[in-house]
C-alpha cells in the first residue's frame, strides 16, 4: 500500500466531504452537458456546476492525481501511464485489483461493494456518500484494508 497516496485520497475526499459536493458510485462522473461544454479537468469545474462524480471521478481531477502524472478522460475515467479506470488508482494507492474494485464500487463489484467495504449501504451503491468513502479509506490506512468482511474465497 502507497500511504502518502492514501493519504493525498482522503485530503480529495474530505474536500469532497467539506464542499457538501455529491457522490455517486454509479459512473465515473454525471453529465450535465448543458453546463459543461469541456470536460471538467478540476475539483472546481466539478463542483461548480454541481456534478456527482464517483470516488475515483473525484481522485481523477484532484490536483494530487494530476501532480503524479495523471489525468481523466472526458468520461471522469481517472487515466496514468498506461492505465486507466480502476487498475490506475489500484497502483497508485498500492492495492490488489478486486480490493480497490470494491473500493470503487465498479460494475463488476457492485453487488458486493457493500457487504464488504459499504456497511452503512443497503445493497446499492447510490447510496454510498463521501462519508462512507471516508470511512473505507481511513481503515485502508490504519488496518492496510478496505474490507470490514474479508471475500469469502
Amino acid at each position: 500500500m502507497n500511504i502518502e497516496n492514501v493519504n493525498k485520497a482522503i485530503a480529495v475526499m474530505e474536500r469532497v466531504r467539506a464542499r457538501g459536493d455529491r457522490v455517486d458510485m454509479r459512473d465515473w462522473r454525471e453529465y450535465p452537458f448543458e453546463y459543461m461544454q469541456e470536460p471538467a479537468r478540476s475539483e472546481e469545474d466539478l463542483h461548480t456546476c454541481g456534478t456527482a462524480a464517483c470516488f475515483a471521478g473525484w481522485v481523477a481531477v484532484s490536483s494530487e492525481w494530476v501532480e503524479d502524472g495523471g489525468t481523466a478522460t472526458r468520461a471522469g475515467c481517472p487515466k496514468m501511464p498506461g492505465k486507466s479506470g480502476v487498475r490506475a488508482v489500484a497502483d497508485w494507492l498500492g492495492m490488489e485489483y478486486m480490493e480497490c474494485a470494491f473500493l470503487c464500487a465498479t460494475t463488476g463489484a457492485k453487488a458486493y461493494a457493500s457487504r464488504l467495504v459499504y456497511p452503512k449501504v443497503a445493497g446499492v451503491v447510490v447510496d454510498i456518500d463521501a462519508e462512507q468513502v471516508l470511512a473505507a479509506l481511513y481503515r485502508l490506512r490504519d488496518t492496510g484494508t478496505v474490507y470490514i468482511k474479508e471475500p469469502a474465497q
